[in-house]
């Protein structure tokens, strides 16, 4: 039996960040807004006028707040109905939103076709979130024929306009070549973007790179940053990386 060390992680991080950026099979995109400040009663109530008159937008807001429950406890169902009446209006965001409402089956029927079919009416209008949220559904087969290539043309449409989440996906599909040719380099660079735009597993993923020179030049001590980066936003497999390093003197001072 051999005593040489072995390296604690010998996973390709691709997978673990399949698996973190969709878990339960998928979780697509967050939504499209939060409604913050807390809104006045006085705005609530322009709200409900507006959106009863038909505003798309007054509609949107409405049913983000429901579903959020802020305010009055959280209501999925009438936030289905209105995210409903603004989608049916184009209002791309609650497109998105009603998406991932029936992508999840909260308020709504579980349907993934449905869901399929309300992220491709936003992405078609450019909207970011949906965009990738297609393009994970793609990724996944789910509501839609499983389709690598397709599912890389919505993600880097996502992509460039900074989506995070579809940028690291970006980054795994180009580690292992799927969907597109395998090219390290083009995985790094999404990747650093991910990471770069806060995305945890992104940030772990990056500084794996970053150490083992995958796509970019080995620099042990910009891997440890960003593995501490991504443990202070709860990677316990960053920290556990990272507290290696340092015991081994590799990239930061031994500990």
């Amino acid at each position: 039996m051999s005593c040489r060390r072995r390296r604690l992680l010998s996973l390709p991080p691709a997978l673990p960040l399949l698996l973190a950026l969709a878990p339960g099979c998928a979780s697509p995109t967050t939504r499209a807004l939060t409604v913050a400040p807390e809104p006045t009663a006085q705005e609530v109530a322009d709200w409900n006028e507006r959106a009863e008159a038909g505003d798309p937008a007054a509609q949107f807001l409405l049913a983000l707040r429901l579903e959020q429950g802020r305010g009055e406890p959280a209501d999925p169902e009438r936030a289905a109905r209105w995210y409903g009446h603004a989608a049916e209006q184009g209002f791309a965001p609650a497109q998105n939103n009603l998406g991932l409402l029936c992508f999840e089956g909260r308020g709504v029927a579980q349907d993934d076709v449905a869901a399929a079919r309300w992220y491709r009416a936003a992405a078609e209008q450019g909207f970011a979130r949906a965009q990738g949220n297609l393009g994970l559904l793609y990724l996944l087969g789910r509501g839609v024929p499983r389709d690598e290539a397709r599912a890389a043309l919505w993600l880097e449409r996502a992509g460039r306009q900074g989506e995070p989440r579809a940028q690291a996906l970006l980054g795994a599909m180009h580690r292992q070549g799927l969907g597109v040719p395998a090219d390290a380099r083009t995985a790094a660079r999404w990747m650093r973007l991910a990471a770069e735009g806060g995305l945890t597993d992104a940030q772990f993923a990056w500084g794996w790179m970053l150490q083992h020179g995958e796509g970019v030049a080995a620099d042990g001590a910009e891997a440890a940053r960003w593995y501490e980066r991504a443990a202070e936003g709860g990677s316990a497999v960053a920290a556990t990386q990272l507290g290696l390093m340092r015991l081994e003197g590799r990239g930061v001072a031994r500990d």
